[in-house]
């Protein structure tokens, strides 16, 4: 079989995975959207698409696996995404030099695949993704024979990986109580099923179909339009319904705030146009106070006077999240976080937007932190990561930055501040489980510390009030930062206030309208 032959069976692993997507992401441990495996490992293949697509009809040439390398390299995310990439840096670097695809090159490449993915995992875990590899080649390696064509010995390799996938119980508990198969591992099965398909004379490529579905690589982000700061105080003459207010002023702005006292509106708004906010709310009252500031000569202004010593890249989950990466210190921050997961050519396009040789990320969730360790390898800049594993960490490794001190000072303190930061957060059970022995019930509110599920009740201040209980350490601390969901309203935090103080007395409590998709409450403590 001709190494172009190879073209088509990367097509047909991308096809295959594209068309399990949720498949793969409903294979999910946890009660709460956390399944994005699915969603990683198509992401991943686009990079392969997308240089087969610049390739075309001609033949594959040797600086063509560089690229399809690179491509799978940038586009990969997630724990599961970058494991995929870094097999298939392995699996292709095998075929660069060879001349035909016979099963003795293609067992060659799926040893070295297997290989390659192994070493990139620190602590590699069997039952997963990497076990049904190294299996699967174990297994064919057994059945080879002379007779054996392409199509046979992927045949068999498929037959492997489907074995090993139902092993992956017994050697994970965690899939064992959850009573599914490995999301990663049940994705390379998939993978082998693509290949075997595009083995059959009856499949073709249809470039046009690849070419219009494509996923466009990441830009470098844009430079920030900060735009005006606008605070108003309104004394309203006639009626307005805040709700009103606030979905007016989310199609003019962002990072909004409005507080309603009576007939006293106070709101907050980062706005282009702060002449049209003073036309419509004067409709309804007269100003009490008016506050716009030019965030634009702001910004400006404290680069004309700083200098930085380093810069910082920050995954953030919600635009107010975002907004407060921003004031934080973080130069740049990429939109993502639970079950949306970002690129390593993300990270990388940051990096390289960046006038500083330094640079520091920050994950922000253990599934991003092996993506920029990729971004890490695949610089020439001196990247630093500080492993943050919530946007809590982020939040506190933030809050001691400073420009002015070097970064090995920073990385101490950044580090030191994560280790202090205890993250208890609050989602919506999205299915039945029990997990450690916790009963969960669909539409449960879970309460979770450092990602172990402590809690799960049918309303959600009873379970804040059991992750108080469970948090003995917090007595000796009293600062409680706490990010609000997209569907929590910044008004309606009073209840939670007195949960908190009833378990510690005289809290700093401050709540942040942080916008984030999946978690209902994000506790920063410290």
């Amino acid at each position: 079989m001709e190494i172009s032959n190879l073209k088509g069976m990367l097509y047909g692993a991308n096809d295959e995975i594209y068309n399990n997507i949720e498949r793969l992401n409903s294979l999910n441990v946890f009660p709460i959207p956390d399944g994005d495996t699915g969603t990683n490992m198509n992401h991943t293949m686009d990079g392969i698409v997308q240089v087969l697509v610049k390739i075309g009809d001609r033949e594959l040439q040797e600086d063509d696996f560089d690229d399809l390398y690179n491509g799978v390299l940038m586009a990969s995310q997630g724990n599961s995404g970058v494991i995929l990439s870094q097999w298939f840096k392995g699996f292709l670097g095998s075929l660069k030099y060879a001349d035909e695809l016979s099963i003795e090159t293609l067992f060659e490449a799926f040893e070295n695949g297997t290989q390659t993915a192994y070493n990139a995992v620190s602590s590699p875990v069997e039952g997963t993704f990497l076990t049904v590899c190294r299996e699967a080649t174990e297994y064919a390696e057994e059945e080879l024979s002379e007779e054996m064509s392409v199509a046979d010995f992927i045949e068999c390799l498929l037959t492997g990986a489907k074995e090993s996938l139902e092993r992956t119980p017994e050697l994970l508990p965690v899939l064992k109580e959850a009573g599914v198969v490995d999301s990663g591992a049940m994705g390379f099965v998939f993978l082998l099923t693509g290949m075997l398909k595009a083995c059959s004379d009856s499949f073709e490529i249809d470039l046009d179909k690849y070419t219009q579905s494509v996923n466009v690589q990441s830009q470098a982000p844009e430079s920030d339009s900060f735009g005006y700061c606008t605070e108003l105080i309104i004394e309203l003459m006639s009626e307005l319904r805040e709700e009103t207010a606030v979905d007016y002023l989310n199609t003019v702005g962002d990072s909004v705030v409005s507080v309603k006292d009576g007939n006293i509106l106070k709101i907050h708004v980062h706005t282009q146009k702060p002449e049209n906010i003073l036309t419509f709310f004067h409709k309804y009252g007269e100003f009490k106070k008016i506050k716009i500031e030019n965030m634009n000569v702001q910004h400006q202004e404290m680069i004309a006077i700083e200098k930085s010593n380093y810069d910082i890249i920050a995954v953030a989950d919600g635009n107010g999240t975002a907004d407060i990466f921003k004031n934080s210190g973080a130069k740049f921050v990429i939109d993502g976080g639970q079950s949306d997961n970002i690129s390593v050519g993300e990270i990388l396009d940051c990096v390289n937007s960046s006038d500083c040789n330094e640079i520091i990320i920050l994950p922000n969730n253990k599934n991003i932190l092996m993506v920029a360790q990729q971004a890490q390898s695949n610089s020439n800049k001196s990247i630093h990561i500080v492993k943050s594993s919530s946007m809590a960490e982020g939040y506190s490794a933030l809050s001691v930055a400073d420009k002015f001190e070097s970064v090995n000072t920073i990385l101490s303190k950044m580090k030191e501040a994560v280790l202090n930061t205890t993250t208890a957060t609050v989602a919506v059970a999205n299915k039945s489980a029990n997990m450690g022995g916790i009963m969960i019930s669909a539409g449960d509110y879970i309460g979770m510390i450092n990602d172990k599920i402590v809690t799960a009740n049918k309303d959600v201040q009873t379970t804040i009030a059991a992750l108080m209980e469970k948090l003995p350490q917090i007595y000796s601390k009293r600062t409680f930062d706490i990010f609000l969901g997209k569907s929590q309203p910044i008004q309606k935090t009073s209840k939670i206030e007195k949960i908190i103080n009833s378990s510690i007395p005289n809290a700093e409590i401050n709540f942040i309208n942080g916008g984030q998709e999946i978690y209902n409450y994000v506790f920063c403590i410290r």
